[in-house]
């Protein structure tokens, strides 16, 4: 029989590797709550501290960070592109998000220590390497640094140099920093710039948690048997393969138009460009269906399973998100906010299958309308009307359609 010290420590054991093997992003007391970045921001100052621990010292070095997160251009093996050139790149160059970095801080204990008492303790970790910040940089200009719209700092990060409890989460940090002109935190994000083993660099985290942070976007990924959003989307990424901002995201921020359908109609759209098709529900004004013209071009679309094709996209935002949404049940009350309609009918997303497959993207020959599978119907059952066939691949990286409206 185990004695009661050893019974203790294999429980702390075993919920240390519940914790770091559990596919969880944004999770902490405050992800979920709206907290956007001002309205159709042209640029963003953020800043970063990279904390290193005495058992688990830094190993990319400070110039090395900085260039992941800050320089245009900069790239490395198994990372296609920086942070910055992520975001100005999905907002259709309309977002120059830049970032200042300082680091090391060293942590005055090693990593067990704060994954023995949990998140909070990542928290208080940041505000004390802030504070560091603040200490060793007397010329720093606070003033410089993004609001969101309660007037706190808009963007403050810390990456550590290994994965502790509340690494990978956005959390509340509010009075436990404030700079020296007075301004205190919002949300904080607790990162790392490697995957979720530590085995490799990886940028998705911290781009995921910044989509909660900056712009209050929920978890697209489930945790119910399904997929989510699959490897298409930043908010979802299963495999910490990122994708971009799915173009309901897109269009509040300003970052692509919308073409609305109203009756029988050609489209013709841009691969990876900046108009999608909408088709609004009019009983409910937060639900649609998107269409956008994609291809596997660019590293951001790079998880395509197809070389083009059109995503479909169904957006009910009267729910929360896809996070604990049994998306098998597709039912009126149990659906995911932003469903990839997939084109082959099979539905692997919701039951959790794979993150995306060759059958998912529509291409020609295929279609959407009532009678399809999947269907066009709006989530309470009812008929949506709208049909999407003929669809072409033209020259130029464009793709045609034909959406057309039957009468309800």
């Amino acid at each position: 029989m185990l004695s009661n010290t050893k019974m203790a420590r294999y429980v702390l054991c075993l919920l240390l590797c519940i914790l770091f093997t559990l596919p969880v992003f944004g999770r902490n007391d405050e992800s979920d709550k709206p907290r956007q970045s001002p309205k159709r921001a042209k640029s963003i100052r953020g800043i970063v501290v990279l904390v290193d621990f005495p058992d688990k010292p830094a190993t990319i070095p400070v110039s090395r960070a900085e260039n992941l997160i800050n320089t245009p251009g900069y790239t490395e093996k198994g990372i296609g592109i920086n942070f910055r050139d992520y975001w100005l790149s999905v907002s259709r160059n309309k977002l120059d998000y830049q970032t200042d970095v300082f680091g090391y801080y060293r942590a005055p204990h090693p990593t067990a220590w704060y994954n023995e008492r949990g998140w909070e303790s990542s928290v208080e970790l940041t505000a004390e390497a802030m504070k560091w910040v603040v200490k060793n940089n007397p010329k720093y200009d606070w003033d410089a640094l993004s609001l969101d719209h309660a007037g706190t700092l808009l963007a403050v990060t810390a990456i550590y140099s290994t994965r502790i409890a509340g690494a990978g989460a956005t959390h509340h940090l509010g009075k436990q920093f404030v700079a020296p002109n007075g301004v205190s935190s919002g949300q904080s994000v607790g990162s790392t710039l490697r995957d979720f083993k530590d085995k490799n660099n990886s940028l998705f985290t911290i781009l995921h948690e910044h989509g909660h942070m900056v712009w209050g976007w929920p978890d697209l990924y489930n945790v119910k048997g399904g997929r989510g959003t699959g490897d298409y989307e930043v908010m979802s990424g299963n495999n910490f393969r990122f994708g971009p901002p799915n173009p309901s995201f897109l269009l509040k921020e300003g970052w692509v138009e919308a073409r609305d359908i109203a009756k029988d109609t050609a489209i013709t759209l841009t691969e990876n460009g900046k108009v999608v098709a909408r088709y609004v529900n009019p009983s409910n004004p937060k639900e649609c269906f998107l269409m956008e013209a994609k291809n596997k071009s660019h590293v951001t679309t790079a998880n395509l399973t197809a070389e083009r094709g059109l995503m479909i996209w169904h957006v009910d935002e009267t729910v929360s998100g896809n996070r604990g949404i049994d998306g098998k049940k597709m039912s009126p009350t149990d659906h995911y906010r932003v469903s990839l309609e997939q084109a082959d009918g099979k539905f692997d997303l919701e039951n959790g299958k794979n993150g995306g497959d060759a059958g998912d993207l529509f291409c020609p020959g295929k279609r959407f309308t009532s009678t399809t599978k999947p269907d066009s119907h709006w989530w309470d059952g009812t008929e949506s009307g709208l049909g999407i066939d003929k669809i072409e691949f033209l020259p130029g990286g464009k793709i045609r359609f034909r959406a057309s409206v039957k009468a309800r």
